[in-house]
């Protein structure tokens, strides 16, 4: 059999159209399959960092508001705080997504990084235990939501002042919005 070239040309277009079609069908499949297993570990995580940020509750129950969900911590019956998500545009590589958990005097209790474009080795250290263990215990009425070298109490991260900012930005965002919904005292 002997083909032109034009007739050559038509073949292999016609067999990278299937070998693509075929291509694209699998990648369908696998994200089909995929994807609800990709969402019960997001929300595993979550519930995990709710936990991690409520520590002193014994039942979480997700609440939502308008666009904004929370969960509301109890202890024995009783509400014992709250978590909430809060971002900071004002990172160093970008947006930065926390989980942060605060009792029913609006004091911080913990808070998780959860999405993050920082320096690797630098900003990064703002998901260290270091860094957000001054923050324990906090809130608007016994702490300046500024870096020390702004006048405030946030001993800010070394070589990281723009993602220590960009936290502590967040947190303090985050417990001025969520305090009606928390029930602070």
């Amino acid at each position: 059999m002997n083909l032109k070239k034009t007739d050559k040309t038509s073949v292999m277009f016609v067999i990278l159209i299937v070998i693509s079609a075929v291509s694209a069908g699998l990648v369908s499949m696998v994200y089909g399959l995929t994807k609800p297993v990709i969402e019960n570990q997001k929300q595993q995580r979550i519930i995990d960092a709710v936990k991690v940020v409520l520590p002193d509750c014994d039942n979480i129950e997700k609440k939502a508001e308008g666009v904004d969900s929370y969960f509301v911590g109890t202890k024995n019956g009783v509400a014992a705080g709250c978590a909430f998500t809060t971002v900071s545009s004002e990172g160093y590589g970008g947006d930065i997504k926390i989980l942060m958990g605060v009792d029913i005097n609006c004091r911080i209790t913990g808070f998780r990084i959860m999405e993050h474009l920082e320096t690797p080795g630098l900003g990064t250290k703002a998901d260290s235990d270091e860094f957000k263990d001054q923050f324990k215990g906090r809130g608007l009425d016994n702490f300046n939501f500024l870096v020390e070298k702004d006048g405030g109490d946030v001993d800010a991260i070394t070589a990281a002042t723009i993602s220590s900012r960009a936290v502590t930005s967040a947190l303090k965002k985050g417990i001025e919005k969520f305090s009606g919904l928390c029930a602070c005292k």
